[in-house]
């Protein structure tokens, strides 16, 4: 496969999983995690399927998008493993999604990253909190969700935490 219809895939599962979650997540309080705010396109599309929730989103590298990013409060810049700390303070309420498009394209980056993160992220969201991840987090207490039917051949993973 080229690298346009590559894209085009991974657009294209991203935005079936999200509006996915967006769904199940429709009558859950609690914010939602965007960590990996790249280029804010999820972003963006989260802001307008769930316009009335607080998003705040997280970017090891980037600064978020004047026109269509967060503002100071719901951003977080730097590293994860810094950033997190922050969240419950910041947040007010465990979250209800979180989205975390953290793949890279350094597969030892990526191993040491989601083992990190399968612990961190936790006790930063709820019980049945939904996860979308570009990668298997393979979360302790979580059950791992059928794809949408609209996704495209893009390896994208759906997980709900179980609840209290």
């Amino acid at each position: 496969m080229n690298r346009l219809d590559l894209m085009i895939a991974r657009l294209t599962t991203q935005r079936a999983y999200l509006a996915h979650a967006a769904e199940l997540v429709a009558q859950r309080p609690g914010p939602v995690l965007e960590i990996g705010y790249g280029k804010g396109r999820t972003y963006s599309f989260l802001r307008e399927v769930l316009p009335e929730r607080e998003i705040f989103a997280f970017d090891i590298d980037g600064a978020p998008s004047v026109e269509w990013g967060p503002d100071a409060a719901h951003f977080f810049p730097g590293d994860f493993r810094e950033t997190f700390a922050q969240v419950p303070a910041r947040t007010g309420a465990p979250a209800a999604l979180a989205h975390c498009d953290i793949g890279s394209e350094d597969a030892a980056r990526d191993a040491t990253l989601v083992a990190w993160m399968r612990e961190a992220l936790l006790p930063l969201i709820a019980p049945n909190a939904i996860v979308v991840a570009d990668r298997d987090l393979q979360l302790a207490g979580a059950e791992r969700l059928e794809s949408p039917g609209e996704a495209g051949e893009w390896p994208y993973y759906l997980f709900r935490l179980e609840g209290n």
